[in-house]
């Protein structure tokens, strides 16, 4: 158990309770390590092998999260007033937390989308007929550059098929 997380994986298995070399009543202790960038994982090194093993999550279910996230999840458990803060709670709040996430990308998402469409619906094409030109012939004024020049049919090719 790291941090109220539990960890589990069978390289384990022979050296739990065990007892440090000579002593009979001493616990031996181990080495584990964890990238703070990814905390589903813990890195075991076996003292008899000189090797590093990889430990996940006992509940292999719980979502990957990085050291910063476990602590905020961690903050607003305690915010909320919560004592008793388990594994559990911990990772619901997280989901809560990308939830909320997710929610606020895609609202970003559709306000953008929808300014967007405000400002191309404001950009509408008004042809201005000057002097001899045909009104199929004007040119869109400078500030319009995104419509293309309208010929009439008979100044086009005829494609042959």
């Amino acid at each position: 158990v790291v941090d109220e997380v539990h960890y589990y994986s069978d390289v384990l298995r022979r050296f739990v309770n065990a007892k440090e070399p000579g002593h009979a009543r001493k616990k031996r202790k181990f080495t584990f390590r964890r990238d703070p960038r990814d905390i589903s994982t813990l890195y075991f090194y076996d003292p008899e092998v000189k090797e590093y093993f990889r430990i996940p999550y006992r509940d292999t279910a719980h979502s990957p999260m990085s050291i910063w996230e476990f602590r905020e999840a961690r903050r607003r458990l305690e915010k909320q007033g919560i004592k008793e803060i388990n594994e559990e709670l911990i990772f619901r709040s997280y989901e809560q937390m990308r939830f909320i996430k997710e929610q606020a990308r895609k609202e970003t998402k559709h306000v953008r989308r929808k300014g967007q469409q405000r400002r191309h619906l404001k950009q509408i094409y008004q042809p201005q007929a000057t002097g001899k030109k045909a009104l199929t012939e004007t040119e869109p004024s400078e500030s319009d550059d995104a419509f293309p020049i309208v010929q009439p049919f008979d100044v086009l090719e005829e494609l042959s098929l």
